[in-house]
């Protein structure tokens, strides 16, 4: 059997690589030696009180997490960035061709690329628009080489509450 651990998903519990292992370990039901604080997960409840199992609430945080794939991150890119173009509207064209093959290259290391990208693309768009810079967005091709999701993708942003206005 071929366990992947996946430090994204450690990142988005909290919790270590070592305990998401040994909680990858009892959930497959593989033997394994106590070598992280139970204690520590079953206040996170991720862990039962026997510790011999895996919580509901860690079966059902991947369960129900959404899923991005390439097809999102390239619909959700604009098209254009004050006047110029900066791709073009349909994937089966040179852009998306070419942003498929990074992406794909990029998916061998990170089996997650594609969250990470919508992520970063988000909050990029979301703080080029808060400070009218749409402008200076880069081209797609250039946004897939230079990875420039990686400085968006890990900024915690709040996005203000939508007001209802009175009529």
């Amino acid at each position: 059997m071929i366990l992947t651990i996946d430090f994204d998903k450690a990142k988005l519990l909290k919790i270590t690589p070592i305990d998401y292992f040994f909680l990858e370990c009892i959930k497959n039901n593989i033997p394994v030696d106590t070598m992280v604080s139970t204690g520590y997960l079953q206040e996170l409840g991720y862990l039962n009180l026997d510790s011999t199992s895996v919580s509901v609430k860690y079966l059902e945080f991947f369960n129900r997490k959404e899923y991005r794939t390439f097809e999102d991150v390239y619909n959700l890119y604009p098209v254009k960035g004050g006047k110029r173009v900066l791709k073009a509207k349909a994937i089966a064209t040179s852009d998306g061709d070419y942003c498929l093959k990074k992406f794909k290259i990029y998916q061998r290391t990170n089996i997650n690329i594609a969250d990470n990208m919508y992520k970063g693309l988000m909050n990029e768009i979301f703080l080029r628009n808060k400070n009218n810079s749409q402008e200076y967005q880069q081209d797609i091709r250039t946004w897939f080489n230079q990875r420039t999701w990686e400085k968006y993708q890990d900024l915690e942003i709040e996005k203000p509450v939508e007001r209802i206005k009175r009529i």
